[in-house]
């Protein structure tokens, strides 16, 4: 047939249909799951599932669709399926009435949007619940567009604050008449706001305004912006500020409040620098050093380690999605779970409860942690461990060679319906495992890391410390870091 060529050389689904399909080519069978002679002589309705999503018979869709079609006029509709191995497409049709061979025939082109249509119901459900938050925050909110100040989104509490109607803040240059009667003040006002906003320094982005309600209550603002000059918009929240007194006195507390958390952090980080290890562990023929620099003055790469049984080290290293106070609340939780659940259970039962632990508090904060955790016995140096997402890991061997640790599973956090699964490996004397964090690949350090390098950086070093400052020295010390960067080095010495 002369258009099979061109048929076969589609990227979509393509079948031929008179009464019955005449003709598919190979990415049709693909989508159908079929083969060709299983689809070829039947119509679209017996090769597709009874019902589609809608409640209606897929015959009556399929038929409503070809009439058409038939009646020249083209048709695009969706179309869903089950293939043969179980596995649900969703698809978009397109038919239309072609000519072939002096005759009437249809040409039916499916694309599968399945991945797409994943993809926008993830994103309709994160935007419901992003809506659903700022529908409910104690503070009005809006988004303003900054080129011609027009209100896109506000949030309920914005109108109680304002004392004013939706449809009155849609147009901010009407609101601000309605808003602030007296012209000359008006003026003063928004000559202030223009210029800040000229200025776009973020920290000088507020604006107390007086203004009159619409039941003629006069009210004192507190305006905060947040500009996003990229894309054209403004965030703008507002709270009540009815006295110049409370104002001051909001100022006032805002440093105490700036002061005291600058004090917390700089207790996080201590706190944080004590949770890590200090103490070698005392394991005849092991050797272990680690670094851990965080990006702020907390973060959540942690790693630790323990003798849980005589002879045996449990070694753990992680890293907590993001960085400052957060991450780092998360990381001691994580790491007081791990030393919970390690005791009497390997490394995959023990991260099987922790995530099981652990799994209300990642979905709440919508976090997750990368993490490797082994068991390694001093006197044979054989290790167990599981790989739950992290990857920076491997295994130098004594002559210089890099072995990869697998298989490697899920970060914590992340559902799925499988166990995780434990590898195991001997570590020879004079080899040595090296961990890493992923704050040692940002683009800004420029350092193009892999395993095969790191294993050059450390050749001829025979002390794990000295393997450490080795890595570590790849980083500028005065450079940035702008992420956690975190190094482990557990060598088996030669000899004992």
């Amino acid at each position: 047939m002369k258009y099979r060529s061109i048929m076969e050389e589609a990227t979509n689904g393509i079948l031929l249909i008179s009464d019955v399909i005449e003709e598919c080519n190979t990415q049709a069978c693909i989508l159908w799951g079929r083969e060709p002679r299983e689809m070829i002589g039947r119509t679209l309705a017996e090769i597709s599932p009874r019902v589609q999503p809608d409640g209606r018979e897929s015959a009556e869709v399929a038929a409503q669709h070809m009439a058409a079609a038939l009646a020249d006029i083209p048709q695009s509709f969706a179309w869903w399926h089950l293939r043969k191995d179980g596995a649900a497409v969703d698809m978009d049709m397109f038919v239309k009435a072609i000519r072939v061979d002096g005759k009437t025939a249809l040409l039916l082109i499916a694309r599968d949007v399945t991945e797409q249509r994943r993809m926008e119901e993830e994103l309709r459900q994160r935007n419901e619940f992003i809506e659903t938050i700022m529908e409910n925050m104690p503070i009005g909110l809006g988004v303003i567009t900054f080129d011609d100040h027009t209100m896109r989104y506000m949030n309920r509490r914005i109108e109680e604050i304002v004392g004013w109607p939706r449809e009155a803040l849609n147009d901010l240059e009407q609101f601000w008449q309605y808003a602030i009667p007296d012209p000359t003040y008006r003026e003063e006002v928004l000559g202030k706001i223009n210029r800040d906003l000229e200025r776009g320094d973020p920290s000088q982005m507020f604006w107390e305004v007086r203004i009159t309600k619409s039941s003629g209550e006069t009210a004192v603002n507190l305006w905060t912006t947040i500009p996003m000059f990229e894309r054209n918009l403004l965030i703008a929240t507002a709270q009540n500020y009815t006295e110049q007194r409370r104002a001051e006195e909001e100022l006032r507390w805002s440093e105490m409040q700036r002061v005291q958390l600058q004090a917390e952090l700089d207790l996080a980080a201590q706190v944080q620098r004590k949770l890590l290890p200090v103490d070698l562990p005392q394991i005849a023929g092991l050797e272990i050093a680690a670094l851990c620099l965080p990006a702020r003055q907390a973060g959540g790469d942690f790693y630790d380690w323990q003798e849980t049984v005589p002879g045996t080290l449990t070694l753990a290293f992680g890293d907590i999605m993001g960085k400052g106070m957060a991450a780092a609340m998360l990381m001691a939780t994580v790491r007081a779970t791990l030393r919970a659940v390690i005791r009497g259970n390997g490394p995959a039962a023990a991260v099987q409860l922790a995530e099981q632990a652990l799994w209300h508090d990642l979905d709440g904060s919508e976090s997750f942690v990368t993490l490797f955790l082994a068991q390694i016995d001093g006197s044979s140096g054989e290790m167990s461990y599981v790989d739950c997402g992290h990857g920076y890991v491997f295994l130098r061997r004594r002559n210089g060679s890099v072995q990869e640790l697998l298989p490697r599973g899920l970060p914590l956090g992340v559902r799925a319906e499988e166990s995780y699964s434990e590898g195991s490996c001997v570590i020879e004397e004079g080899d040595a495992l090296i961990l890493y964090s992923d704050g040692l690949l940002e683009p800004e350090l420029g350092l193009n890391i892999d395993h095969g390098l790191l294993s050059e950086r450390v050749a001829g070093a025979t002390h794990a410390r000295k393997m450490v400052e080795l890595i570590a020295a790849l980083v500028e010390p005065s450079a940035s870091l702008p992420d956690d960067m975190t190094i482990l080095v557990m060598r088996r010495r030669e000899g004992e």
